[in-house]
């Protein structure tokens, strides 16, 4: 729960815990935070399990998480997530676009998804937030022994951005190593001019039951005894 923040993401981890017991390692879809006092500044345009695209104040944030490799339809996918990105942006053309997430890929390599980003990137005038900072390994996976640069950001309009940085965390529990960027408060403005009129979203009806709202202490007693 994050009261000081409002939540701007997909239904794709609900939906899986609502189904049932969770095995192995779900998808979880992307979710973005906004803090509550730009609330009245900020649209969501988009929500879906592997992309959130909002508005906030003069910025198109698109949050992604592009397939992996080994992924079905991996190419049809990405392709959809990029023109889904292409036409909310057709709508908002004087706003500067940022994208940030798991691309899955590595753009320094050549392979066919690397491609396909590039070429959007060159198309639609994005540029690589760490091409000014040098490379970083932003995945690792000690047991494996493997560690990539898979995470990114891309922006439309460079100017906003004032700094980009790999985060040293002490405490990390993915695999994957923060990344972070700061934008001018300049280009990031809010004003009356771009207040939205949102309206809180209403509780989804459950149809069925939720495990995980069940009696668990029962259940461990009573699945211990058996």
């Amino acid at each position: 729960n994050f009261p000081q923040f409002l939540c701007c993401g997909s239904s794709a981890m609900n939906k899986s815990v609502d189904r049932g017991v969770l095995y192995g390692r779900p998808f979880g879809g992307v979710m973005t935070l906004i803090r509550r006092n730009l609330e009245k500044f900020t649209k969501i345009i988009s929500a879906t399990d592997r992309c959130v695209i909002v508005v906030v104040g003069n910025v198109l944030l698109c949050n992604v998480y592009l397939p992996c490799s080994g992924t079905k339809d991996r190419t049809c996918i990405c392709e959809e997530i990029l023109n889904n990105i292409v036409y909310c942006r057709s709508k908002y053309p004087e706003l500067t676009c940022i994208i940030g997430g798991d691309l899955n890929t590595d753009l320094n390599r050549d392979d066919n998804i690397t491609s396909l980003i590039n070429r959007f990137c060159m198309e639609h005038r994005f540029t690589r937030c760490d091409l000014f900072h040098g490379a970083h390994v932003t995945f690792c996976n000690d047991a494996l022994g493997t560690e990539s640069h898979i995470d990114y950001f891309l922006c439309s309009d460079l100017s906003i951005v004032s700094n980009y940085d790999v985060l040293d965390v002490n405490l990390n529990l993915s695999d994957h190593v923060p990344i972070i960027i700061n934008c001018n408060t300049e280009h990031f403005s809010v004003s009356d001019e771009n207040q939205f009129s949102n309206k809180p979203n209403a509780e989804s009806d459950v149809s069925y039951l939720r495990w995980d709202r069940a009696d668990l202490d029962g259940y461990f007693m009573l699945t211990g005894s058996y």
